[in-house]
């Protein structure tokens, strides 16, 4: 019901967001869900693997994102 009243709001945030923190909400929800499944308590290690999975996954966007910049400019020339 809470969510309801705020859906325009929660939907404006969630597009303001860029696409790698979204994918770090989804997958934090899905290792708790699997931590409480499989162990019954809270667990920080999790939080902790998944922040350092992104910010891999992000530096390698990055990496090849500026790949391709330094490939079109060198095609420009």
């Amino acid at each position: 019901m809470y969510a309801s009243l705020y859906f325009p709001q929660i939907t404006q945030l969630l597009h303001k967001l860029p696409r790698i923190i979204l994918l770090m909400l989804k997958t934090n929800g899905c290792l708790r869900s699997v931590n409480n499944a499989l162990i019954r308590r809270p667990s920080v290690k999790s939080f902790i693997i998944i922040g350092r999975v992104s910010s891999e996954a992000r530096f390698s966007i990055m990496q090849v994102a500026l790949s391709m910049l330094q490939f079109s400019t060198a095609l420009a020339l």
